[in-house]
């Protein structure tokens, strides 16, 4: 526009309005309302010039005419309400135009009234005045709304806080596994808050920081790693944090002295970490980074400082109840075992009064028949008594050995000494004991162990299952039939045991195979327990006690063997057991 057309009321503190017509005689008219009002005054004589001059001046309010050349009031109005600057300023119409349709017209175009022409002073002025009250009371109310936007938002940023930190509570106070419990920590805060990644470290025995869970992908191919805490150890967060029991903030750690870099976070930005304390002692820490500089807020470390003083406390109700659990389960073994104790004590002296109680009564019937009869007995008649008192009384001696025997090993009164052993010498100890046994059944007694064939074992643990096995193939073998003692080594196998004082080398499998009357299924079944009482008499009414083969297991488990049986009625039995080779 021709500046002529410019005229202004120099005061930078009042309201401009801006007066776009193009007769300067209604142009003369308006500013003369107002020269006394105290506004500041812009001039258009234009469309164009008004549309320049609203963006330069950011008008209070537009006194604007609707027929003017080129653009006409409509359309300036229209360009005025699209554009972000000038949309929220109020629009009055100046116009001989009366009719309602163009007041419509006028409306939608963005107008907030209109002026008729020709123009009455007092009307004018009340209006400007009356939509310049409205447009500052919108103003007011738009900075109202915002302050209460803000004010809303920082509310509900809040009470997100409060939420996620209950929430936090809630799920860690109800888990009491240490593990599940970390792992649901750091998976739980990762969500919540976004971190790109939550660690927990505790403290170990070792003066370093272990990281026990971490969040995602990259912090769980972390989890075990080590941060020395020590007085020489590198300077680290981590460190500082166990040192001054204080959180720390790095808000940037591609500058930070304390960032002790690990590979994953290298393109991490800011990183605040939370000491675990408990009684004013650290336990541990709380880890967190995220790819933004400085992201941490006044009121989320606030709130991560709560959130760690209720891990802190979880922790260590979980290491209690642990504790806890772990005695409970050490008491209730100890009961179980001590209750197993008293069954098989209550057990084995039934079985012993019960096998006692045979020999005995040999033992007195026998010694009775002869003493009443004695004067009319001949020499062989009492030779055969006296042997049956023998026989009786070698049987009750046996008993008594194994009873002793039993009981030194369930009261760990029984030394184990394993060392060195010939296994062929142990064999032939006892094939020397129970020569004369098997002669007398006619029983071929063989002994194929090699003599260079070595064990690491108890020797006298092994004789003494030897002897049960060889003297036990002797009663269950009739007249002329045979009873063989062997030994074969072996590699481990699956399932075979690995005894502290062996765990390497190869088994010597050590077999006792009789041509006796065998073994029924159901009978092995319960060869080797003691809650079932089993004993026969043998094929020439040799007495047994029914506890050497609860003695033989006990002893090759003990030496870390294993015992078996392989039998069928009328076929004989072949009895194994294995023991470590000397290496």
């Amino acid at each position: 526009m021709d500046s002529s057309c410019d005229r202004h009321i120099t005061d930078n503190k009042a309201p401009v309005i801006l007066i776009v017509d193009d007769n300067p005689t209604n142009l003369s008219i308006i500013v003369n309302y107002f020269k006394d009002s105290g506004f500041r005054l812009v001039e258009a004589c234009d469309g164009e010039t008004a549309l320049e001059l609203a963006a330069s001046h950011g008008p209070d309010l537009i006194l604007l005419d609707i027929l003017m050349p080129g653009l006409d009031g409509f359309e300036v109005c229209r360009q005025f309400k699209s554009n972000d600057a000038t949309k929220e300023i109020p629009v009055i119409f100046m116009t001989s135009l009366a009719d309602t349709e163009d007041k419509v017209k006028g409306f939608r175009a963005g107008a907030v009234d209109y002026i008729t022409k020709p123009f009455q002073h007092e009307e004018v002025v009340a209006r400007v005045h009356a939509h310049l009250r409205i447009a500052k009371l919108t103003q007011n109310l738009q900075e109202q709304n915002k302050q209460l936007e803000a004010l809303t938002q920082a509310l509900s940023s809040r009470a997100n806080l409060l939420e996620i930190s209950s929430e936090v509570g809630r799920q860690i106070t109800s888990i009491l596994d240490l593990n599940r419990l970390l792992t649901e920590i750091v998976t739980l805060i990762q969500s919540r808050f976004g971190f790109f990644f939550v660690g927990i470290w505790l403290l170990s025995d070792d003066a370093t920081m272990i990281l026990k869970a971490a969040s995602g992908s990259e912090g769980s191919e972390l989890i075990g790693a080590k941060v020395p805490i020590g007085k020489t150890a590198p300077r680290s967060i981590i460190k500082r944090i166990a040192q001054t029991k204080e959180p720390y903030l790095a808000t940037d750690i591609s500058t930070d002295a304390y960032y002790y870099s690990m590979n994953p976070f290298s393109i991490s930005h800011s990183e605040f970490v939370v000491p675990l304390v408990v009684g004013g002692e650290i336990i541990g820490a709380l880890d967190m980074i995220i790819h933004e500089k400085d992201r941490f807020t006044t009121d989320d470390r606030k709130l991560l400082q709560t959130i760690a003083d209720q891990i802190s406390i979880a922790i260590q109700n979980a290491r209690l109840y642990e504790l806890e659990k772990n005695l409970r389960e050490m008491l209730e073994d100890k009961a179980n075992s001590l209750t197993e104790l008293n069954a098989s004590k209550d057990k084995f002296f039934s079985i012993f009064s019960h096998d006692l109680r045979n020999p005995f009564s040999v033992l007195m019937t026998t010694a009775e028949v002869l003493l009443m009869n004695l004067d009319r007995q001949n020499k062989d008649k009492i030779r055969k008594k006296a042997q049956v008192i023998f026989d009786a009384a070698k049987s009750t001696l046996n008993l008594l050995d194994n009873l002793l025997t039993w009981s030194r090993i369930q009261r760990g009164h029984m030394k184990f000494l394993p060392d060195r052993a010939n296994l062929q010498s142990i064999v032939g100890n006892t094939y020397k004991l129970f020569a004369e046994n098997a002669a007398k059944k006619e029983i071929q007694l063989e002994d194929l162990t090699d003599e260079s064939v070595y064990v690491h074992a108890d020797r006298n643990m092994i004789d003494l299952v030897i002897r049960n096995l060889v003297g036990n193939a002797i009663k269950f073998t009739p007249m002329k039939g045979r009873v063989t003692i062997s030994a074969v080594l072996r590699p481990r196998q699956n399932g075979d045991a690995r005894p502290v004082h062996s765990p390497k080398g190869r088994l010597v499998e050590v077999c006792v195979e009789d041509t006796g009357v065998g073994i029924g299924v159901k009978e092995m079944g319960y060869l080797f327990k003691l809650d079932v009482h089993h004993t026969t008499l043998g094929t020439a009414n040799e007495q047994g006690t029914g506890l050497g083969l609860i003695l033989c297991r006990e002893m090759v488990e003990k030496n870390g063997g294993q015992i078996k049986v392989e039998s069928e009625v009328g076929s004989g039995s072949t009895f194994k057991f294995t023991i470590p080779e000397y290496v």
